[in-house]
């Protein structure tokens, strides 16, 4: 018990992650890239916070003989939320007020095509070392609601932008000093990465206690 005990500690001293440690890439849709590539990394250093993606199941109750169960029958991603300081210039939200007319433009109420806006979005996680570990790749993104800006005279407080954003799926990659390993979608019946590997085993085996 007293091992068990003292394994956890050392563990919780040095392998927890911190939701400090985080970020933010965008690829800026076909749409804006000619506006807004050579200057995306500035936009990325005023994200102060984020969220990983969280995912459920739709389901339907299902009865044979017996207690009712649910059966699920689709995947259901939650949208997340990407927090900015605004900049001086206002380049964070000149960013996102021209990705929203992206989707649709204000004079005509035309909705675009979906490849000029839906883009790839990056989140990534580090230890105390500042190693990344962590990454999830957001797939077909695009911002669906920029949230209204309070102003005040009597606010003294630094301007922030917050805006939603929905995508179709994600993928995640566990990262190593050494290498990298795709858990979603992970390939079960092509053996692209097998668990008797040296480097697979030393991930793991620093995770768990």
């Amino acid at each position: 018990m007293n091992n068990t005990l003292n394994q956890f500690i050392t563990k919780v001293k040095d392998g927890i992650a911190r939701p400090a440690q985080f970020a933010v890439s965008i690829t800026p849709p076909y749409g804006l890239r000619k506006m807004f590539n050579s200057n995306i990394e500035d936009v990325m250093i005023l994200c102060d916070s984020t969220m990983l993606p969280g995912i459920g199941f739709g389901s339907n109750d299902l009865r044979t003989t017996g207690e009712t169960f649910k059966m699920p029958f689709e995947k259901m991603y939650t949208d997340i939320m990407l927090n900015f300081y605004v900049d001086k210039d206002m380049y964070v939200k000149l960013l996102f007020d021209n990705w929203i007319e992206l989707i649709q433009t204000t004079d005509n109420r035309i909705y675009q095509w979906p490849d000029n806006y839906k883009t790839i979005i990056e989140i990534y996680t580090f230890d105390k070392a500042n190693s990344k570990r962590y990454r999830v790749k957001l797939m077909e993104a695009y911002p669906l609601q920029i949230h209204p800006i309070g102003l005040s005279y009597s606010n003294v407080d630094i301007m922030r932008l917050q805006t939603a954003i929905t995508y179709r799926s994600y993928e995640i990659e566990l990262l190593t000093s050494k290498s990298s390993f795709k858990l979603i979608p992970f390939d079960f019946f092509g053996g692209g990465y097998h668990p008797s590997t040296r480097d697979y085993d030393d991930y793991w085996g620093n995770i768990f206690i």
